[in-house]
């Protein structure tokens, strides 16, 4: 395994600008097309059923407004049960496959280089939004819509193209600022997701559905033309060029390799902070899910498109600001762990407060914790990319990715499924046992922070120093050797 900062002789004068390009935009541009799809699935659906069973109006908070006498009142729940159950069925075709090609794609890219796998992703969203747009314009078969989101899964779906940049990052960084630079991507890729969700509603009034699909399609080429500018982080030598890398014996060799228990507890710490992102990712993306569900509800909530469109662009850009802010200047004063302790409690906080408050103000209130719910989430990244060494990059952000697509597989889901029971009992009762969630991460990051005091941290693998700065570094793979 062979490492090495690459000298501005060896480059003329546009690759030495190429080196200096980072690959947190192109995140950036991913997830402000990606998160446009997130409330588009269930208003498009939505609407469909309600066109098919000769609804009057489909306005998402009708069923606010509609006495439970009204003789429509019964199909309006037949078309929100529809919704919910085509949602969960379209999560489904997305996240099984991409359980297992994430896995395989972000392997590859430590042998095959980071921008393939990002390249095989942008294919997918491609063609899921043609298909959706296909879908939309001909009034087409619901069932090409499972195809689009198979197809998506397949290609390796959000969880691969996170894991290949969150990997270019660590093959690009020193130890000293990778913390900052991963908690950097994670902001942009928080913070891209928000305006597509106000974006969405907009759009859709000026130009109907399709007009949403058609700005995917214009973020993803935009995204592709800067990856295509952008350098590659892994290098092959002089024999292996050309060649194929892939050895799908050599990456399960690789993934028992970085299973395999190691001095000082890698192992254990692995699955710990895995645990952490697991649940942080089920709460997260779930709690979109579900905060749609209660706060158009009509007890004690009842938005409209624009009222939710604001609400959860609120949570992702406030996550986003504040995993910048709190990531880059609280480090500065205190340990990796004890942020995460503080993101453990700002996440329990914003939960159970939503789960309690009972005005609009007060449902802003607890959203501004969101400032600091997701700190864990780079933190817990980038002390797992500390843990291994650098052709174990792809492998590690892989099976990480792993965790989060059964998150997204688990937790939505169950969510949503349990959600109609929890109302019926206490409106806010989905959103405290969501902040029960928060109690596993809380005891491990409690016994990593106690075994962490017991010793100083070692850096088992140490790429370069760390007073230099290797803006295009690149690392040979030995991946099949």
């Amino acid at each position: 395994m062979a490492l090495e900062k690459v000298s501005d002789e060896s480059f003329g004068s546009n690759e030495r600008e190429r080196r200096y390009l980072k690959v947190e935009p192109a995140l950036f541009m991913f997830m402000l097309a990606y998160g446009v799809t997130l409330p588009l699935r269930t208003e498009y659906l939505k609407e469909r059923f309600a066109k098919d069973s000769g609804l009057p109006t489909t306005d998402l908070n009708a069923d606010c407004h509609m006495n439970k006498s009204d003789p429509m009142y019964p199909i309006l729940q037949d078309v929100n049960s529809k919704t919910a159950y085509w949602s969960v069925y379209l999560a489904f075709a997305i996240s099984l496959p991409a359980l297992f090609s994430s896995n395989y794609l972000g392997s590859v890219s430590d042998s095959r280089g980071r921008k393939l796998p990002m390249y095989v992703t942008l294919l997918g969203l491609t063609i899921y939004s043609v298909l959706h747009l296909f879908v939309v314009h001909f009034q087409l078969s619901l069932h090409i819509l499972a195809l689009a989101s198979f197809v998506l899964g397949c290609c390796g779906d959000l969880i691969t193209f996170m894991s290949c940049g969150f990997a270019y990052v660590a093959d690009t960084t020193t130890l000293s600022s990778r913390i900052f630079r991963i908690v950097l991507a994670e902001t942009l890729i928080t913070v891209g997701g928000g305006p597509g969700q106000i974006g969405a509603g907009y759009l859709i009034d000026i130009f109907g559905f399709e007009g949403p699909y058609v700005f995917i399609l214009l973020c993803a080429l935009v995204t592709a033309l800067y990856l295509l500018w952008l350098p590659e982080s892994v290098e092959f030598d002089d024999e292996r060029k050309g060649k194929s890398q892939y050895n799908p014996r050599a990456v399960l060799a690789a993934m028992r390799e970085l299973l395999r228990p190691r001095p000082g507890g890698r192992l254990w710490k692995l699955l710990a902070y895995n645990t952490i992102v697991f649940v942080y990712i089920m709460n997260g993306i779930g709690f979109i899910g579900v905060s749609v569900l209660y706060i158009t509800a009509g007890d004690p909530f009842c938005f409209n498109h624009q009222q939710v469109g604001y609400f959860e662009a609120a949570q992702f850009i406030l996550s986003g600001v504040g995993m910048f802010l709190g990531g880059a200047l609280l480090p500065l004063f205190l340990s990796d762990l004890t942020v995460i302790h503080i993101s453990n409690l700002g996440f329990f906080a914003n939960l159970f407060l939503t789960a309690i408050v009972q005005t609009e103000i007060g449902l802003y209130g607890a959203a501004v914790l969101s400032l600091v719910r997701l700190l864990a989430l780079p933190l817990s990244r980038a002390r797992m990319s500390k843990l291994v060494q650098p052709s174990e990059q792809g492998v590690m952000f892989a099976v990480s990715g792993c965790v989060q697509s059964v998150s997204l597989l688990a937790g939505i889901p169950a969510l949503q499924a349990i959600f109609p029971w929890a109302y019926s009992v206490y409106p806010g009762l989905i959103f405290i046992i969501m902040s029960l969630f928060m109690i596993p991460p809380a005891i491990l990051t409690i016994i990593l922070h106690v075994q962490d005091n017991k010793r100083s941290p070692t850096l088992i693998y140490k790429r370069l120093s760390d007073d230099e700065d290797i803006p295009g570094s690149v690392h040979t793979s030995t991946l099949n050797d």
